[in-house]
């Protein structure tokens, strides 16, 4: 059988299937040379990287162009203009030679080329190079294989603490309290190392000295924080604690008695680039495209069309950037005991120096820690380490995709649903006035509210696209040692009030620029941080990070409805009778949650509700809160609606 009609036979079981395994797709174009005199050996890395990056589809249609004569190398590179335009043709530069680059990137960024058709497939504006930059300098990078190791130590340990309860009480002796709670948790730690570790963890304990240790706890408490941001629904309960161990931590005080410090900034994306000398793949015009979000169609060839396109950028960057000896070098010198090397890494100076010259230190295949440590300290990027990087903005990205997407899509239905300067009619209306049954603390007529609804929405989705950035600053009003704080009763509990003049900042920003995008702003622009309504950071970034989750199974129970009527005839001819119909249906769960969700009501006092920007969130919860109450519940129910707080 020829190497055509094996692919053909392979195409009818799976059209779609690519390959994912570099021998098979060798084996098979070796298989192919014996009859069309062309040998694999000859293919260059950039064209087997097209080859890797395409369907079985593709590869038929180049194999039948080859034999019908064409260049192979020219066939390839057809295609990968074909999906990349111009930008592809700074592949043929090398990293060092900066003038081809700005040449390619000031061609992409013209748009005369067939870059516009990609930008038109993503639906969304791509990211500048400046942009990338910022963006890179906020977003933490992925923890990897070994990292995740620590993680779980971190997350056992935080889960059996009962660090805050024992703490934040009223109490004379508060310091010696945090400093014994803190040294606890470090034992723990120090505990599950030895048990995920007997030999390695034995030496993490072996003087009993937590200084010696000190750069180990800064490192598994920062890939703590770091797994956090780039996934906000783990360690929900266990981050709190640990964001307030580090703030009791950063106190001059507890840092005496300590004798170590546990707190060190979050890796990002830019911090890493730069110490390994691979800044310049951020001004790459290919970037865009290999980290943005695929969203889902349902039409196959469009999917896979895009798809295509970001694999081929992906391949492209990691062949222009890593370092593909080393990497090599890297993958040979690898062992399974990634656990050791954050460990040596964890250790002290003074400490491993005293191992070195006792030679009590351990040595694995890798050489002795000197060794080691001249690997973590080297300039060149790997291809493992690149892709790392790529992913993590990518995750950024899915992360903005999945929680701007059910804010978009409710400032979608609010402005097609909804006249904004009248009532088309009663049941449509949006007015707080002329409702006898309403709780509402604001007395908004239908344009007004419309208006109102329409800036916080608006609001909202500018909060979420910078969360990542704002997440930062928070952490860093936190773990600020000289930004002391006071326990208070808030209404709801003991809690640290904090100021945070960093997050405040940026939040004064934010408002400014919606309200320059929105025009008039109805309402108070009063942004709450550091008293009895928001207490602190945390706090804040927590409840941006609820919108999501409030708005997204009212989007899934409107988008489902259409499908839920026609799923039976019983359920068709109950909407019917009981709401009217599948889009009098949408408009009665719209006109509720537009009125309801935002009518200044949900706070214990007067002074706390309103339209500030807190209490905005505030009455939408109170609408959720209330949600079993409604009349359309059952609908939300057959939908799938489990909560909106989703899953544990």
């Amino acid at each position: 059988m020829t190497a055509s009609e094996r692919l053909k036979q392979i195409l009818e079981d799976n059209p779609e299937q690519n390959f994912e395994n570099s021998e098979d797709l060798e084996e098979t174009f070796n298989e192919w040379s014996v009859n069309g005199n062309y040998d694999v050996k000859n293919i260059q890395e950039s064209n087997l990287n097209i080859l890797h990056a395409l369907s079985q589809r593709e590869i038929i249609h180049i194999m039948d162009r080859v034999l019908g004569g064409d260049s192979f190398e020219n066939v390839l590179e057809e295609i990968a203009k074909e999906y990349l335009g111009d930008a592809w043709s700074a592949s043929t530069t090398n990293v060092g030679e900066k003038n081809l680059n700005v040449e390619a990137k000031s061609k992409f960024e013209s748009g005369d080329n067939e870059m516009a058709d990609i930008v038109h497939d993503f639906d969304e504006e791509l990211y500048s190079s400046e942009e990338f930059v910022t963006l890179s300098q906020n977003v933490p990078l992925r923890i990897d294989h070994n990292e995740r190791q620590l993680l779980k130590l971190v997350e056992g340990t935080l889960e059996v603490s009962r660090y805050t309860d024992r703490v934040d009480i009223g109490s004379a002796s508060r310091s010696k309290i945090i400093v014994n709670e803190i040294r606890q948790v470090c034992a723990v730690l120090s505990g599950l190392a030895v048990s995920f570790d007997y030999e390695l963890g034995q030496r993490l304990i072996k003087d009993r000295s937590f200084s010696e240790n000190e750069k180990f706890f800064q490192t598994v408490f920062e890939i703590a924080r770091r797994y956090k941001m780039l996934n906000p629904e783990t360690m929900r309960d266990s981050y709190g604690k640990l964001v307030f161990l580090l703030m009791d931590a950063q106190k001059e005080s507890i840092r005496e008695l300590l004798q170590f410090r546990c707190y060190k900034p979050v890796l990002t994306v830019y911090e890493f680039l730069k110490s390994k000398n691979c800044l310049d793949i951020l001004s790459d015009p290919l970037l865009p495209i290999a980290t943005r979000n695929v969203e889902q169609v349902d039409d196959v060839n469009i999917l896979n069309s895009r798809l295509t396109k970001k694999r081929l950028a992906i391949k492209e960057l990691l062949r222009r950037y890593a370092t593909k000896d080393y990497s090599e070098q890297c993958n040979k010198k690898s062992t399974s005991r990634g656990f050791y090397n954050l460990f040596m890494l964890g250790r002290s100076n003074q400490t491993q120096e005293t191992e070195i010259s006792n030679q009590s230190g351990i040595v694995t295949s890798t050489g002795s820690l000197e060794s080691l440590e001249k690997t973590q300290d080297t300039k060149e990027i790997t291809v493992e380490e690149l892709e790392m990087c790529i992913y993590s903005l990518n995750d950024h990205d899915v992360f903005l995709y999945y929680n701007k997407r059910p804010i978009d899509k409710m400032i979608e239905y609010l402005t097609t649903f909804f006249n904004p300067h009248k009532e088309q009619s009663r049941d449509l209306s949006l007015s707080l006035v002329s409702d006898p049954n309403s709780t509402a603390r604001l007395s908004h007529d239908h344009s007004r509210q419309y208006h109102y609804v329409l800036q916080s929405l608006t609001m909202w989705r500018e909060v979420l696209f910078n969360m990542i950035r704002l997440w930062r600053l928070a952490e860093d009003d936190l773990l600020d040692g000289n930004n002391g704080y006071r326990l208070g009763d808030t209404g709801q509990g003991i809690h640290r009030i904090q100021s945070a003049p960093r997050l405040y900042k940026a939040m004064c920003e934010i408002i400014s620029k919606v309200q320059r995008e929105v025009g008039n702003w109805v309402g108070s622009s009063v942004i709450h941080l550091g008293d009895r309504t928001v207490p602190n950071a945390l706090v804040f970034i927590d409840k941006y990070l609820q919108v999501p989750k409030i708005l997204t199974p009212i989007v899934l129970c409107i988008e489902k409805i259409d499908k839920l009527s026609n799923s039976s005839i019983h359920l068709k001819i109950f909407i019917e009778n009981s709401f009217g119909g599948v889009l009098s249906l949408k408009q009665q769960i719209l006109v509720d949650f537009f009125k309801h969700g935002f009518d200044g009501g949900g706070a214990d006092n007067f002074f706390d509700a309103g339209s500030c920007i807190d209490g905005r969130l505030t009455s939408a919860w109170n609408w959720c809160s209330n949600i079993e109450k409604k009349p359309y519940f059952p609908i939300f129910l057959l939908t799938g609606f489990v909560g909106f707080d989703g899953k544990f």
